[in-house]
């Protein structure tokens, strides 16, 4: 799939969808914004990433721009802060949520299933 055709923000963007869901962290100690996190995941499992650690890989190997692009301002995150983040965030608002955006863009892209599980 190709994720830069995909439509990330204004009207149907993913990202207008991503800056709904509530960040389950304490402000303190936070480096990179839930809704970056998220864009990271959804990135990298569009393009066939199967694993946290793959997400991280997917993450590392994305230009400073494509990263801006994201919502990631300076190095992409490691491995342990996606599944740290993962597993505080409340993952089944966040598949509804991206379950009823895939749902509207049925027909312009192939839908995929996305869940997280740990």
């Amino acid at each position: 799939m190709n994720v830069d055709a995909l439509p990330t923000i204004g009207c149907g963007g993913v990202m207008d969808l991503l800056f709904q869901i509530k960040d389950p962290r304490h402000a303190k100690g936070r480096r990179y914004p839930a809704y970056a996190l998220l864009a990271i995941c959804i990135g990298a499992i569009l393009s066939g990433a199967k694993s946290i650690c793959a997400i991280a890989d997917w993450a590392s190997q994305r230009s400073d721009c494509e990263l801006f692009r994201l919502g990631i301002f300076g190095s992409p995150p490691k491995e342990t802060a996606i599944r740290r983040f993962i597993a505080k965030l409340g993952h089944h608002e966040f598949e509804s949520m991206l379950s009823q955006w895939l749902m509207r863009l049925n027909g312009r892209f192939k839908i995929v299933v996305i869940t997280f599980e740990m």
